[in-house]
């Protein structure tokens, strides 16, 4: 029987009007997530027929090792989630923008992703 994986998550922010974004993160024992969608806005139809756009910034492996180990020495993913959102949920809009910031202040290798 095989475990089921644990993801932990915190919103930075979600809009609940019909043009707007979310930001979130999700960390699993095996990949912390960056995400953030856009809907609704005249550029978001320009890239994507349905107005919705998603951005995404993975980080894997022997990066997310490091990852965890510069939040504290995270045992679980619910403590990278809880050190990560304490530190950057004050940027509010702006929490992705440092977060991307601190990671490649940090020579935290990710994957930049776009979906359209």
């Amino acid at each position: 029987m095989q475990t089921p994986t644990i993801i932990a998550t915190a919103t930075f922010y979600e809009d609940t009007s019909s043009i707007g974004s979310l930001c979130a993160i999700e960390c699993s024992e095996e990949r912390f997530l960056l995400v953030k969608v856009n809907w609704g806005a005249e550029e978001d139809f320009e890239r994507s027929r349905d107005g919705e756009v998603e951005l995404s910034w993975v980080v894997k492996g022997e990066a997310l090792a490091r990852l965890k180990k510069i939040c504290n020495n995270a045992k679980t993913p619910n403590d990278v989630i809880q050190y990560l959102h304490e530190r950057f949920a004050s940027f509010e809009r702006q929490a992705d923008d440092k977060l991307i910031e601190w990671l490649e202040k940090k020579s935290i290798p990710y994957y930049y992703d776009v979906h359209y």
